[in-house]
């Protein structure tokens, strides 16, 4: 189901691209046995369209294999799917796009290697050059769970965490008096704030706040909505941004580096 061939800047990397099919070879005997066991007609419809998509994009029909990756996305919100869009995209040339569904796809699958490669490909084509990888970089290390682990994972992990709190809890309510059961507490007390938190943090980064790409080349990044503004900088395809306010066709948007001023919709695409 999953497809994955890893997009690879220079010939040193070919070997990659092997092992990247290969893995593509034992995804796709997974789904094959799980369609024989599987009794969903929807399920094995979308199935037979995510194979004529792998087809179509090793055969290098990269439009066709697109518009029937877009078809299943619409229906099956997956993180390889949108993966797959994502090298559709980037061997069309359009690497603001590729960025877009990259990311839709890290929401999903947060930690995938080859995903973090192929982001880091597309980033290295972009040209701006904008200040975001220090401050990722040490919150990656610090606060390594919320990068390992997509919202659905963290809100499990918090139930459980609840789950046996409130148990320990419970038993403290009993009087049973246990060292270990004390530290085991406190320390379930620690975690379940952590998670909480992080869960917190999650939800309004993807659910909350709006993040969009640059799909056109060039664009004029103006004061206000409306040709008729003045130009405060240029950005061209690739560039990330938050959304801050849509007006009339123009969106205003936010760069990490503090940035802001209004676009045309036509040049960005965001959700």
């Amino acid at each position: 189901m999953k497809n994955k061939e890893t997009v690879i800047a220079s010939e040193a990397k070919q070997s990659l691209v092997k092992d990247a099919r290969l893995l593509c070879l034992l995804r796709r005997l997974a789904m094959t046995l799980i369609l024989v066991f599987s009794s969903s007609p929807l399920f094995a419809d979308e199935a037979a369209l995510l194979f004529t998509a792998h087809k179509q994009y090793e055969a290098g029909h990269y439009e066709e294999a697109l518009k029937v990756y877009t078809e299943v996305a619409q229906t099956i919100p997956n993180g390889h799917v949108y993966y797959n869009i994502g090298n559709c995209y980037v061997r069309l040339g359009e690497i603001g796009k590729a960025l877009f569904y990259y990311k839709k796809s890290q929401r999903l699958i947060p930690y995938d290697p080859e995903l973090i490669a192929n982001i880091n490909y597309v980033r290295g084509l972009t040209k701006d050059t904008i200040d975001r990888q220090s401050f990722e970089s040490i919150s990656q290390k610090l606060f390594f769970w919320y990068y390992v682990f997509n919202f659905k994972t963290l809100i499990s992990i918090t139930i459980i965490i609840n789950f046996l709190f409130f148990l320990f809890l419970f038993l403290r309510y009993l009087k049973i008096n246990n060292e270990y059961l004390s530290w085991i507490f406190y320390v379930l007390f620690i975690l379940n704030l952590i998670f909480i938190s992080t869960s917190a943090v999650k939800y309004y980064e993807e659910c909350v706040i709006k993040e969009g790409v640059v799909i056109t080349d060039e664009i004029d990044i103006r004061s206000g909505f409306g040709i008729t503004n003045s130009v405060l900088f240029k950005l061209h395809a690739g560039a990330e941004f938050n959304l801050l306010e849509e007006n009339d066709g123009w969106v205003k948007i936010e760069l990490t580096d503090g940035k802001k001023g209004w676009v045309s919709t036509k040049d960005v695409i965001y959700e």
